[in-house]
C-alpha cells in the first residue's frame, strides 16, 4: 500500500487593530472569532483563487490571493523525509511549482511562523501557521457611501480631508495620474510595509506584478510631488474574508522519495484577513516641501477603485509573505 502525505491546517491570519496608547503593538488573540468573519468555503466564492505559488498562473479576471503558509509546509514535508522529494516526470505543473520556487525562502523570518511535521495512523503530515498584527497608531477615517469599486459600491477607508496625524500613516511612491499610482502603508512596527498599486497592466501571475511594482516605485524616486497635499484624496475597499480550500489539483498526486512512493491525501490552506480604517500603519514622518512649479499641481485622486495588488513584506527583504491581486468586489465589505 502506498504512504499517504498530507498538507493541512495552513493559516494566514493577518489582523489589523488600532496600537494601543502606550505604543504596544497588540498581539493576535487566540480567539479570532470577533475579529474575523467565520471560516467559509472558497468555493462558494466564484471570483477568487489561491494561488500556492507566485508564479502560478492567475485565471483571468479573478481574484488571486497568496501566502506562503503552503511552500513552508511543503518545505518541512522535504525535510521529514531523509531523501527528499522528487517527481514523476508526467507530473502536473503546479505540483512542479510547488517543488522547485524558492521565492517564499526570506519572507518570514524564524520565530515568525509555526511549521511542524510528523506521523499519526499511518499519516505523515506537515502543519505551517503564522498570523501578523499590523495596527495603525491612528485610525483612517471610515468612508460610507463614497467608493464604488467597478461601480459596485464598496466600504472604504482613507482620508478625505487633510489631517496631519493621520497622513503620517502612508506616503505615495508614484503617481502618473488617477489610473496609475503606488502608495505605501506602514505599520505601527515600522519594520514592514503593506504596498498597493493602481492600474498594472495585465500579467500572468503574481510574482510578474510584483516585478512591474517594483519598477514603479524604482521610477518615483524621481518624481516631484510625491506629498499628500491639502486638496489630495485617499480611498482604499475595505477587506475581509476567512476562507479554506483545498487543493483537487494537488491531492492524489504521487511523489517519490527515492524508491518509495507517497499519494498526497490532502494539501489545504486556510487564509484570513481583515484591513481596515483601523489597521496597518506608516512609519511618523512629517513632509515638508515646497512646489517648484508657479502654479500648484493637480489633486491626486487615490482611489483603489480599480483592480490594484496589494502586498505585505517586511521592509528589508524583496520576497512578501501576502500578496493579493484584487480584481473584482467579491470580499469586499458592501
Amino acid at each position: 500500500m502506498k504512504p499517504i502525505l498530507s498538507l493541512c491546517l495552513i493559516f494566514l491570519w493577518c489582523s489589523c487593530h488600532q496600537a494601543s496608547s502606550g505604543g504596544e503593538v497588540p498581539q493576535i488573540e487566540s480567539d479570532t472569532s470577533q475579529r474575523f468573519p467565520k471560516p467559509d468555503s472558497l468555493s462558494h466564492f466564484k471570483e477568487t483563487v489561491f494561488v500556492p505559488t507566485l508564479e502560478s498562473r492567475i485565471p483571468t479576471g479573478k481574484t488571486a490571493i497568496y501566502t506562503p503558509t503552503l511552500l513552508l509546509s511543503w518545505d518541512k514535508l522535504r525535510e521529514a523525509l531523509p531523501d527528499g522529494i522528487s517527481l514523476f516526470p508526467d507530473a502536473p505543473e503546479e505540483l512542479k511549482l510547488l517543488n522547485t520556487t524558492s521565492s517564499f525562502k526570506d519572507a518570514l523570518r524564524k520565530g515568525e511562523y509555526e511549521v511542524t511535521a510528523g506521523a499519526e495512523g499511518g499519516l505523515l503530515y506537515a502543519k505551517s501557521k503564522f498570523s501578523k498584527s499590523l495596527p495603525y497608531k491612528i485610525p483612517f477615517d471610515s468612508l460610507v457611501d463614497f467608493l464604488q469599486f467597478n461601480n459596485t459600491p464598496v466600504r472604504a477607508f482613507g482620508l478625505l480631508r487633510y489631517d496631519y496625524l493621520i497622513v503620517d500613516n502612508f506616503s505615495i511612491n508614484s503617481y502618473k495620474d488617477a489610473d496609475h499610482f503606488v502608495v505605501t502603508l506602514q505599520p505601527a512596527d515600522t519594520t514592514q510595509e503593506i504596498i498597493m498599486a493602481k492600474g498594472l497592466s495585465h500579467f500572468s501571475n503574481l510574482s510578474a506584478g510584483i516585478k512591474a511594482v517594483n519598477a514603479w516605485l524604482a521610477a518615483g524616486k524621481t518624481e516631484e510631488h510625491l506629498y499628500f497635499d491639502t486638496r489630495d484624496e485617499l480611498a482604499i475597499p475595505v477587506l475581509r474574508f476567512n476562507l479554506a480550500t483545498r487543493y483537487s489539483s494537488l491531492e492524489q498526486q504521487s511523489i517519490l522519495s527515492k524508491s518509495t512512493s507517497f499519494l498526497l491525501a490532502e494539501v489545504s490552506q486556510r487564509i484570513a484577513l481583515v484591513m481596515d480604517e483601523n489597521g496597518t500603519e506608516v512609519e511618523s514622518e512629517a513632509v515638508a516641501a515646497a512646489a517648484v512649479d508657479s502654479m500648484p499641481p493637480a489633486p491626486k485622486k487615490l482611489y483603489f477603485d480599480k483592480p490594484y495588488l496589494v502586498m505585505m513584506k517586511r521592509k528589508t527583504v524583496k520576497e512578501p509573505y501576502f500578496v493579493m491581486w484584487v480584481n473584482n468586489s467579491e470580499l469586499m465589505m458592501k
